[in-house]
Order: structure tokens, then sequence, then C-alpha cells
């Protein structure tokens, strides 16, 4: 029985009846497996089933076996399962109850369990990762909303004394604050976007970009630039503007 991606790179067509060698022993193609993709870590579909017996004593010269994969009728009895063959392995094996075992047999539910974990792990380390980035982000528009406004207090003055209100004041420092996290969010989106590109054309892997994210990523970067520059804003609008003229 052939993988589904060995069947496509090997025959044209359907290969039932065609001749094959496995290390130089000859088999004959009976069928194709369905395809399957990658299953716990291995491509399913890049594969060759052979008799076991066949396997073991005329490709590769062996009297045992590396691995059985065992399935249990019912999740619930995957514990007593796994108790069961540990005892007809150390039977078989003639190993001592006070020896230590030479096997090991592995639960597939603390696979999966393992597996959360690093997960949650790694969906902790990227959440502090982007925390930090966006505090970064964050005191530089305050900086740089700072210094604008320490350096265009003259700008202000002359605005308010034609008839601007403070609030006019607050909306244009509020509005400039935005735009510089728009312009720092555009600038990631587009590393992103080649970063996923790259990987997707120098390797084999399937790469998507969500765009919820995008909106998410948006609507974070707006509120972190209106959140930072409200108080350089806020300082703006309420110089007073015999102060700010006298700044020149």
């Amino acid at each position: 029985m052939l993988g589904a991606r060995v069947a496509r790179a090997l025959y044209e067509g359907d290969p039932g009846g065609q001749p094959i060698r496995l290390r130089g022993i000859p088999f004959d193609v009976i069928g194709v497996l369905a395809p399957k993709g990658v299953v716990a870590g291995g491509d399913e579909d890049n594969q060759v089933v052979v008799p076991i017996h066949t396997a073991m004593r005329r490709v590769f010269n062996v009297t045992w076996l590396n691995a059985i994969f065992v399935s249990a009728s019912d999740s619930r009895a995957i514990s007593d399962a796994e108790r069961e063959i540990g005892a007809a392995l150390r039977q078989r094996h003639r190993v001592e109850p006070e020896q230590p075992p030479d096997f090991e047999v592995q639960n597939a539910a603390s696979f999966l369990k393992l597996q959360q974990q690093t997960a949650a792990m790694l969906r902790w380390l990227t959440t502090g990762v982007a925390a930090i980035a966006l505090i970064v982000g964050g005191t530089g528009i305050l900086g740089l909303m700072l210094q604008s406004v320490k350096e265009r207090t003259s700008e202000i003055g002359l605005r308010t004394a034609v008839g601007a209100e403070p609030r006019d004041i607050l909306t244009q420092f509020l509005f400039e604050a935005g735009l510089l996290a728009l312009g720092g969010w555009a600038g990631g989106a587009i590393l992103g976007l080649a970063g996923t590109a790259v990987v997707g054309l120098t390797t084999s892997w399937k790469v998507g970009v969500p765009w919820t994210a995008f909106l998410v990523s948006l609507a974070m970067a707006v509120t972190i630039g209106l959140g930072f520059g409200a108080f350089p804003a806020r300082r703006a609008s309420l110089i007073p503007p015999i102060q700010a003229l006298r700044a020149e």
C-alpha cells in the first residue's frame, strides 16, 4: 500500500498492480492509502505499508519491533490499556518487577497535554513580548508628542489667539498621535506580510494571514496612540495664549 504522496511521485494514474522495489526486494502495489496529511508530527501520505513479517525478515532483517501503535476502544480506557500493555511487555521481555523496563509505553493523552502546556507557554510569552512592544511604542509616541508640544508652543498660542478653542488644539494633537500610531502599525504590517511571503516561498509550509489579526492590531495601535497622546494633547490645550505667545 502506497501513501498518497508516494503514489503521485512514482506513478502516473492508478498504480494498482504495478511493481515496486524496496531495498532491492520486489513488491506488488495493491492500492493507495487515502490522503491524511500530517498527523502527530508525521506525514501519513509519505509512507509505504508492507506485510509485517516480510518487513522484519527481508527488508529490515530484525526479530523485534521498534514501535507498536495501539488504539483504545474508549478514551476512558487509555490508562487501563497502558497499564495492561506494560504488564504484558514485562512478561514477554522477562523483566522482573524490581527491575527497570527496557521499553517505554507512551500515552497519546499525555502528549496532547504536554502540547497544550507548551502552546499555553508560547501564548503567554508572545503576549508578554507584545505588551512590552506596545508599552515601548506608546512611550515613544508620548515622548515625541511632548517634544512636539514644547517646540510648537508659539503655534499653539497663535491658533488660540485667532479663535481656536482648547478642544481644537486637543483634537489636533490627538490626530497627530493617531497618525504616528498608524504609521508604526503600517510598517509592522508590511514587515509581517513580507516575512510570511518569504516563509511561504522558501518552504513547503502553507501560510496564511488572518484578517482578524489585522483588525485587532489596528484597533490596538489606534488605542495606544490616542491613549499615550492624550496627556500631551491635554497639556497643549491648557497652555494660556499669553504664555504661548511669549514663548516665541
